[in-house]
């Protein structure tokens, strides 16, 4: 994909426009959505774009693939044909940093799409951290294996949300009891987030 100049500097007014939209006081969170590359989830462009304040109007194509389109507190079509977006980046945000995640702790992001917001969860908990991203559709979970391979702490499940158990699929020999598993519900889906229960 072609590298666009100041990609580097909308990509970072991208994290501060999310900042102010939720409220974000996580720098950490912040520096996450100004540093992963959201095209890289979203294949080659033109892309469709959807604007929260828009939505009735339906998608709008951008005229070109500069990846500096995707930098903006939009949806971008996974799937056109199904409404089926790469989720609102304030919106879930948001949601990420209810999670308080540290270094090293371990997360599920359920209906991980192509897997942009598992790579954000990926940043949150670090190189000794965990992510499950769970998808349900095996096309898009076959892309999220893609595009999340570069991220090691990352294992990309395809399956239902409601029937995976994460535990099974983590290697805990080295976890403290009292370690708490952070649980991620992708809007997408429809399910909650924030949840947390103390790992069995």
């Amino acid at each position: 994909m072609k590298r666009t100049p100041n990609l580097a500097l909308q990509r970072r007014w991208y994290a501060d426009e999310l900042r102010w939209n939720a409220a974000l006081k996580s720098e950490r969170l912040v520096e996450a959505f100004a540093t992963v590359p959201r095209e890289a989830f979203l294949g080659r462009g033109p892309w469709r774009l959807l604007s929260g304040t828009q939505a009735g109007l339906g998608y709008t194509r951008t005229n070109d693939a500069d990846p500096r389109h995707l930098s903006h507190n939009v949806l971008v079509a996974i799937d056109p044909g199904r409404w089926l977006n790469n989720g609102h980046p304030s919106f879930l945000a948001w949601l990420i940093e209810q999670l308080e995640l540290k270094d090293g702790q371990s997360v599920c992001h359920v209906g991980a799409g192509t897997g942009y917001y598992s790579a954000i969860l990926a940043r949150m908990v670090g190189e000794a951290g965990r992510v499950i991203a769970i998808e349900v559709d095996k096309v898009l979970a076959r892309r999220a294996r893609r595009t999340l391979r570069d991220y090691r702490q990352v294992e990309v499940v395809a399956g239902d949300g409601f029937s995976h158990n994460p535990g099974r699929s983590m290697r805990f020999s080295s976890t403290p009891a009292s370690t708490t598993f952070r649980a991620f519900g992708s809007t997408r889906c429809g399910q909650g987030a924030g949840s947390s229960c103390p790992l069995r």
